[in-house]
């Protein structure tokens, strides 16, 4: 097929596919090999680039008073066949047609689009290269034509190959295809379905050329401008419909060029290494939104489209676009898919997992197993105080200092904060039996102020009973300031009256003076947040102040109550009528073991069980000394008045041995 024009463009293509040649017994010239069998693909392309250079003559802004010609030769997909072609159109002596209206003539060629497979094209580029005739391939996948230094005048317009296939078992897998098969229909058919179904493949970019469609309806065997030969061709593709593309060209303005001089391609002498020069510098958009431009290695942009096979229970096949992959300017892949459209070819219907690890979840980080892939992988817990709140976490992070993990590591959240409250169960029992020892004192002070003339009041310095049982409903009303959240005068009451209490009730001498000062000239007590006794929780407890000023309150006390156990005691053979040191024997006797039982559990218990030990020691020394002193008095008092007389306390009574 040729056309003239002021440049002409060679075109290698594969119209036939089968060759014959006559018998030789080398008595004469061989024959030229006749082809035969029509392949409608190699048609199609051939036409297709007509159709290009056509519609780049009617375009005035691409070249503008230039016309481009062609001049296309069939292959028959024989090397051989194409390697003559090749060489007889840069040449010069190929097959002459019509320059004009006149006259006969060889075309000045000046490049050649083709050829459809790697081996040929990579035999008739190392030659064309030696003469920098730049050659445009469509179908030519091979990577190996991209080395410049070999193929330093190729081009082609279809990505190399990249996207390989590796046959291992083809039961229960999802095939990836190449372009090769991946709209191959000879493999559509229910025997390979089976395995097959739900390949996803890269197919060669299909794009929609704007009049090629009408362009290919007016080749007609009935068309009086075709040829006799191109009339048989247009015979056998009637009835069959394409869709291809090919586009090219160039334009620059004089005085601006790339050659010496700034000087422009002249289409008088053009020569084949300028066209070369333009070809690497192309870059267009088509219509339909696709950029074209070849890289450093003459390769264009890959642009694939994804396609996907599905069967269908009748044992139809339907090869459907899911997306598509392309290699944008800045060597950035962008993959598109549609996966709603995805046909899988497994029982569930769902993508495929990987046969390694599965993504570690938040909460976990991931430890590289020793030895093997970077993808297989353990997902490790993170430990307490550390989260992950993300997919595939290489670390977990630390929460802040107030802050604490939760129980799936992935929040931190505020650290809980303990102390001995009121709405606990500890709590709710000593405010109870705190309140109820200070209603019991308030009891017996109504009992003895009423009985207050009576000889067992009177007779037991009621002044100093009046004054304990004060002291004593202070100790119990005094164990509160140790139950609830520690607040800054709760902190520095509590051991005040605390000790103000116990020096009364065990001394009932001046103490309150001795006490207050022993307590508040040591430093001030304040509230404080303990993190040391737990890592998940906030202790909020009371300083003390001085260790040593808590000490020394606490021994005075202990010496005042070992001194008043001493004295009871030796007055244990007093007479019995007279006698209370038998009470005060056991009271304090049982008020020293409590408070020598509270130093090392007070010191060994953490947190809010150190605030609920001292609260149990005063309320257990409170109790006893409120039973143990006042409630043989109460016992008279109350249930034996007769004995409440002074007759009968001044009744003597044998002594004890």
């Amino acid at each position: 097929m040729h056309k003239f024009g002021d440049v002409i463009l060679g075109g290698i293509f594969p119209i036939n596919y089968y060759t014959a040649s006559s018998e030789q017994y080398f008595t004469s010239e061989p024959k030229d090999p006749i082809c035969y069998g029509f392949d409608i693909q190699g048609f199609r392309q051939a036409q297709t680039m007509a159709f290009a250079v056509d519609e780049i003559n009617r375009n005035s802004k691409l070249l503008p008073n230039i016309s481009l010609g062609y001049s296309l030769y069939d292959s028959c997909v024989k090397l051989g066949i194409s390697f003559r072609a090749a060489l007889s159109m840069t040449s010069g002596r190929g097959e002459p047609f019509q320059l004009n209206e006149s006259c006969y003539g060889y075309p000045p060629l000046l490049g050649i689009v083709g050829e459809s497979t790697s081996t040929h094209t990579i035999a008739i580029s190392s030659i064309l290269s030696l003469y920098s005739l730049p050659m445009v391939s469509y179908f030519a996948t091979c990577s190996c034509l991209s080395d410049r230094k070999q193929f330093p005048s190729f081009f082609r317009t279809i990505p190399s190959d990249a996207f390989q296939v590796v046959k291992q078992n083809v039961t229960g897998l999802q095939w990836i295809a190449s372009e090769a098969w991946s709209t191959a229909k000879v493999l559509h058919s229910p025997s390979y379905m089976p395995f097959l179904a739900g390949t996803l493949g890269i197919a060669i970019r299909r794009g929609e050329i704007p009049g090629l469609r009408d362009f290919l309806l007016t080749i007609r065997p009935d068309n009086d401008t075709l040829s006799t030969q191109d009339n048989t061709l247009v015979k056998q593709f009637w009835e069959h419909i394409f869709r291809c593309k090919f586009v090219s060209g160039w334009m620059e303005m004089e005085g601006s060029g790339p050659f010496k001089g700034q000087s422009c391609a002249r289409l008088q002498g053009l020569e084949p290494w300028q066209l070369v020069y333009y070809l690497q510098r192309v870059n267009f958009t088509t219509d339909f939104g696709d950029q074209v431009s070849f890289d450093e290695n003459g390769d264009v942009l890959p642009i694939y489209d994804v396609m996907n096979w599905r069967w269908h229970p009748d044992g139809s096949t339907v090869v459907t676009n899911v997306g598509d992959v392309k290699e944008m300017a800045a060597k950035v892949i962008d993959l598109n898919l549609d996966e709603d459209k995805i046909f899988w070819n497994f029982e569930s219907k769902k993508p495929p997992r990987s046969v390694c690890s599965e993504s570690c979840p938040p909460g976990t980080r991931i430890a590289i197993k020793k030895g093997e892939p970077v993808c297989c992988f353990d997902c490790i817990p993170c430990s307490d105080g550390k989260i992950s709140n993300g997919t595939d976490s290489t670390e977990c992070t630390s929460c802040p200092e107030d802050f604490w993990s939760n129980i799936q590591r992935d929040q931190c959240f505020p650290k809980s904060k303990e102390f001995l409250s009121y709405v606990e169960p500890l709590g709710i029992s000593f405010t109870t039996a705190s309140l109820f020892g200070a209603l019991l004192c308030t009891i017996v002070l109504g009992i003895f102020t009423h009985h207050r003339t009576t000889p067992v009041v009177r007779a037991n310095n009621s002044e100093l009973s009046f004054l304990i049982l004060l002291s004593l409903k202070l100790c119990f009303l005094c164990s509160l300031f140790f139950i609830g959240k520690p607040r800054l005068w709760t902190c520095q009451l509590r051991h005040a009256a605390f000790g103000i209490s116990f020096v009364l009730c065990v001394s009932c001498i001046l103490v309150k003076t001795m006490v207050v000062l022993a307590v508040f000239k040591a430093s001030k007590p304040a509230p404080n947040e303990n993190t040391e006794y737990y890592s998940d929780r906030i202790v909020v407890e009371c300083v003390v102040g001085s260790t040593v000023g808590f000490g020394v309150l606490l021994g005075y006390i202990g010496l005042l109550a070992v001194l008043s156990f001493l004295l009871a005691f030796l007055a244990r053979n007093l007479p019995d009528n007279f006698n209370e040191a038998k009470f005060i024997t056991f009271s304090t006797l049982v008020f020293c073991a409590v408070w020598i039982a509270f130093i090392p559990a007070y010191i060994n218990s953490p947190g809010k069980y150190a605030d609920a030990v001292e609260v149990f020691a005063i309320l257990a020394s409170s109790f006893v000394l409120l039973l143990a002193l006042f409630g043989p008095k109460c016992y008279i008092i109350l249930l034996k008045p007769e004995k409440n007389t002074k007759k009968a306390l001044m009744g003597r009574g044998s002594p004890r041995s």
